[in-house]
């Protein structure tokens, strides 16, 4: 035997356990079936939707500082502490979407709205009857097609929660004026400990991890390994890189004189005269960028070459070259936690 369920069918049965309107522009998927469906005596589809789509609002964290005393002299030779922090990156707030209507299907799309700064927007998960049947489909997330499917119910997001405060305590040092003893100044210097993906535009090393390889008898970076078998780089505030304690240098690719390949030394030698110190830095965003350092300052463009076998060193090219066959670039490159 078979059954057949009209759009109207739905729409009369959504009015019948508590939904108190569907959008008949709305397409019927199943997102938007089962949050009907789901408005039974033990739980509510609509309930559901509103949770999902209330937000908790964690405000941007005070910094509270405190004031501690050393009790020496300036006079007394300098001590540096390096401590290291692990990256994070930075939280993309997901929730905040516009709906527009979409002619071609009769439902809706999501449209992103601009990245939020300053507050985070902490995100809930979909219930766990919508996973299977409201899944990613055609590039569109599921937590975005199920959203959608609430809007179509008249469910809407009411208030934020507004979460406390957070706190950071940071200590100032200052020299005591009333001290005589000499005691050895401290300084911090604190280091990021990351891995890096190649993402962006579609290339043959698109989600590949960064990693070392000894090629002609000198250490390269090549986009070859999986987030397990990447090694760790690690950021100075100077924007000096080091992996494995040495330090990341460029030098001049004979067969592409606007390209500089990169080696590393280590970190206690002097950059030799023949290559150049690289400074690097983390956005905002979490893309990882390098530029050669003096006298130029002017090599800044990743692009990467085919070695063969599915490695490809990584190199620096002078911002205004043309990009050398068979090198490559339409890439960024993502700095992303060490534990990925």
């Amino acid at each position: 035997m078979k059954y057949f369920i009209t759009f109207a069918g739905l729409a009369a049965t959504a009015s019948a356990v508590g939904v108190t309107t569907v959008n008949p522009k709305c397409n019927f998927d199943y997102c938007l079936r089962n949050v009907i469906a789901s408005n039974l005596p033990t739980r509510s589809g609509y309930a559901d939707c509103v949770a999902f789509l209330q937000t908790t609002v964690i405000p941007a964290p005070a910094t509270s500082w405190s004031t501690t005393y050393t009790t020496g002299t300036t006079t007394a030779p300098v001590s540096t502490i390096t401590t290291s922090a692990d990256y994070v990156p930075p939280i993309v707030d997901k929730r905040y979407f516009d709906f527009v209507q979409d002619f071609q299907n009769g439902g809706f799309r999501m449209v992103r709205r601009d990245e939020a700064t300053g507050p985070v927007t902490i995100t809930n998960t979909m219930p766990d009857y919508m996973i299977k049947s409201c899944t990613s489909l055609n590039g569109v997330e599921a937590t975005a097609r199920y959203a959608s499917a609430c809007s179509c119910v008249g469910a809407t997001p009411g208030e934020p929660n507004n979460a406390p405060q957070p706190t950071i305590t940071k200590t100032s040092t200052l020299e005591d004026p009333t001290a005589t003893s000499a005691t050895t100044p401290l300084t911090t210097v604190t280091v990021l400990t990351f891995k890096a993906e190649v993402t962006g535009a579609p290339t043959a090393a698109a989600n590949k991890f960064l990693s070392t390889s000894v090629i002609s008898g000198n250490t390269h970076i090549v986009a070859a390994a999986v987030a397990t078998a990447a090694p760790n780089f690690v950021l100075y505030p100077n924007g000096k890189i080091l992996v494995g304690g040495k330090r990341l240098i460029a030098k001049v690719s004979g067969p592409y004189p606007d390209s500089r390949y990169l080696d590393f030394i280590d970190d206690n030698l002097v950059t030799p005269g023949t290559a150049f110190d690289v400074v690097c830095e983390i956005g905002g965003t979490g893309l990882f960028t390098c530029k050669s350092a003096p006298p130029t300052n002017d090599h800044t463009k990743w692009i990467l070459l085919d070695m063969g076998g599915g490695a490809y060193t990584l190199r620096l090219l002078k911002t205004s070259a043309a990009v050398p066959a068979p090198n490559f670039d339409g890439f960024t490159i993502k700095a992303l936690a060490p534990n990925v």
